[in-house]
């Protein structure tokens, strides 16, 4: 828009200078039409790319344009904003994913059935707290089968289904071999009584 208005100032400037020179300067007078048919074609190539901005943006006028300017700003403002929020919430999740693996290092040194039981007798406390949290933060935007939905997709990244039979099945043999061997243990009492 800018560009039409200079356009057109300086073929006002050109057309006044014309008229100023007399009639008998003739090269002058002939730069100075060429001068103003430049500039004539170059405001109307500047008319018709602005015509066509206009219509691509959904705008009637050039006061239209104002309006989208600000939805660009806010629209910049919203995505600079949510960059930044990216970036935190990327280094906070890699120092999580970090102290996960850490602690998941850490527990590699215990048997899985007692991990798990150690789990399981705090999941109830901590599942409680958390809920209790979200709760308090959603207030009457808490939905519970939300939360129920969230702890189910929970479990299923930290595998604790699959964990959960391995578990049973490592209990299971440890007392499958108890039994079996308190019952050795009885029988050689019994054949050393006999």
């Amino acid at each position: 828009m800018q560009k039409i208005k200079n356009a057109v100032k300086e073929r006002k400037a050109l057309l006044a200078e014309k008229k100023e020179i007399s009639f008998w300067n003739i090269p002058k007078a002939k730069e100075l039409n060429a001068k103003i048919a430049e500039l004539t074609e170059d405001i109307e190539e500047l008319k018709s790319e602005n015509a066509v901005l206009l219509n691509q943006l959904d705008c009637a006028d050039d006061a239209g344009i104002a309006a989208i300017k600000k939805d660009i700003a806010y629209a910049e403002a919203g995505l600079f904003k949510l960059e930044q929020q990216e970036e935190k919430y990327s280094s906070k999740l890699e120092a999580a994913l970090s102290e996960y693996a850490d602690l998941k290092e850490q527990g590699a040194d215990f048997e899985p059935a007692q991990l798990y039981a150690h789990r399981m007798a705090l999941r109830p406390e901590k599942s409680v707290f958390a809920s209790n949290r979200i709760q308090f933060a959603y207030k009457e935007k808490y939905d519970p089968q939300v939360m129920f939905d969230s702890q189910r997709d929970v479990a299923e990244l930290l595998l604790e289904n699959a964990e959960n039979r391995t578990s049973q099945r490592e209990l299971e043999q440890k007392k499958q071999q108890k039994h079996k061997t308190t019952q050795k243990q009885k029988h050689r009492h019994s054949e050393q009584e006999q």
